[in-house]
């Protein structure tokens, strides 16, 4: 006699909702699975023999989510339309708004702050910077920028 094993994958596609992938992506808490809805639910989670959106692909515009809640789900999300509206980060980068996580904006990337090891750093924060007072000494010239403030060689 053979056993077979018969995996069942399903494609939610998520409609009139504002269900992001940002949502998607956060942890619900112990014991607890977000489900295709975006509800944190009892449960587990399943253990898929194939990826759910390697199996039922979604259309083309849409962004694939797989969803391993109490089974193995394709969750398709269509984009929202966003405004051309970019926000500049600090260290010059230009994001652009994710129509798949409700037009919000994607995180800066964290400052990368290379300070030579001649340099002394009275604060790394800066503004803690505009508030304190410090003196180098005579060989020494004030230094303030993102990364915070202090002296260095003249």
């Amino acid at each position: 006699m053979k056993t077979f094993v018969l995996v069942v994958l399903s494609v939610a596609l998520v409609e009139g909702r504002h269900l992001s992938l940002g949502l998607m992506q956060k942890k619900c808490p112990g014991g607890m699975c977000r489900d295709t809805t975006g509800r944190c639910v009892e449960g587990a989670i399943a253990s898929c023999k194939r990826a759910p959106c390697d199996a039922n692909p979604c259309a083309e515009d849409e962004l694939c989510y797989n969803d391993y809640c109490n089974g193995c789900y394709a969750v398709c999300l269509k984009p929202k339309h966003c405004s051309d509206k970019v926000k500049k980060c600090a260290d010059g980068t230009e994001l652009k708004r994710d129509p798949f996580n409700n037009c919000h904006y994607p995180q800066c990337p964290e400052p990368v702050c290379d300070i030579p090891k001649d340099w002394v750093v009275v604060s790394a924060d800066t503004e803690k910077c505009a508030e304190i007072r410090y003196k180098c000494l005579p060989e020494q010239v004030g230094w303030s920028n993102r990364c915070g403030c202090g002296c260095k060689p003249a």
